[in-house]
């Protein structure tokens, strides 16, 4: 299934689940994203096991007696060796699993998928879903043969008034099935990067005079963690920030900062949404070109109800999104 933010992949990964459940199977479901993998551990059936794909390999490699050493993930020949390494171990006692549903799998790289069909049965049923549009990672498209494909261009997600905004910006297209108003988009400027945080304050505020709370709210970084304006602060006026540690607990779940609003990046918040998502790091550093293009179709698509752009003054894009505003 091809098909574009808002299409509803989940609703269609939950229900494949199911059936399969129904047929005395076991689901296999994966995706690459950890905060992805969580949210549908929330949702999936009792019966589906739900993991991200480097989560699995792990899970499954302990199990067989292959070590691996995930600093060395991004080294070319890296998922080769894992390949090798676990065709040469006993498999026998491993799972084989006659579904598997994978979810964002424009993230998959090649080598992930030909491991994967270790741990499947011979006439296992596989449902793989993407979205082109959201490859933030550059992988290449992998060749799936056998697959029949389905392609939904309709975005049930995106209100109007953000959905106009998406399509006279980004010059995207999709089919707007989502009829209701939604509260349109905002664009706030400052000049430099210590201002943002007061700029924040201010936008909190006035959304929780719209009737906004912060559960509500997701402020969603262009860039990495790292890199973000926001790596140092804590808390925007009375909200702390929540935050991810890069750390995980003895039942390695995810340990965020104690706090009310969520802080994410694009890279970590992609599959998922929000009624306000309020976008930062808009500066020099985003290019009008194909790649930045698409991290912000994949930030603003996240939004339900109302979406924010605070952009610094220097941001290329900055005359392109005031030209499109329609505050109505």
């Amino acid at each position: 299934v091809i098909g574009t933010a808002g299409s509803g992949k989940t609703q269609v990964t939950m229900r494949f689940c199911e059936r399969a459940i129904a047929r005395d199977e076991t689901p296999l479901l994966l995706c690459f994203n950890r905060p992805l993998c969580d949210k549908l551990m929330k949702l999936a059936p009792d019966g589906a096991k739900v993991n991200t794909y480097h989560g699995f390999v792990r899970e499954m490699a302990e199990q067989c007696g292959v070590e691996i050493d995930f600093t060395k993930a991004n080294e070319e020949g890296f998922w080769r060796e894992i390949q090798e390494q676990l065709l040469a171990a006993t498999l026998a006692g491993l799972p084989q699993f006659d579904c598997l549903v994978v979810d964002e799998g424009q993230d998959f790289n090649a080598d992930w998928y030909d491991i994967l069909q270790m741990f499947l049965t011979d006439d296992a049923t596989q449902l793989w879903l993407e979205d082109p549009l959201q490859n933030l990672r550059g992988t290449d498209p992998i060749e799936l043969p056998g697959f029949v494909t389905y392609r939904e261009t309709a975005n049930f997600r995106t209100p109007l008034s953000i959905a106009g905004f998406i399509k006279g910006t980004l010059e995207s297209e999709f089919e707007q099935r989502n009829l209701l108003p939604g509260l349109g988009v905002g664009v706030y400027d400052y000049e430099k990067s210590d201002e943002l945080p007061a700029l924040l304050d201010h936008r909190m505020k006035q959304l929780e005079k719209a009737g906004f709370g912060p559960v509500d709210v997701v402020i969603v970084s262009c860039r990495g963690t790292k890199s973000t304006a926001l790596a140092d602060v804590a808390q925007i006026g009375k909200h702390k920030l929540r935050k991810f540690t890069n750390k995980y607990n003895a039942n390695n779940e995810q340990i965020y900062t104690d706090g009310d609003l969520t802080f994410e990046t694009i890279f970590r918040f992609k599959g998922q949404q929000a009624p306000c998502v309020i976008l930062v790091d808009l500066d020099d550093t985003t290019k009008q070109d194909d790649w930045h293009t698409g991290i912000l179709y994949c930030a603003m698509t996240r939004a339900t109800v109302r979406l924010e752009l605070l952009t610094r003054q220097d941001c290329p894009w900055l005359t392109t999104f005031r030209e499109n505003i329609d505050e109505g």
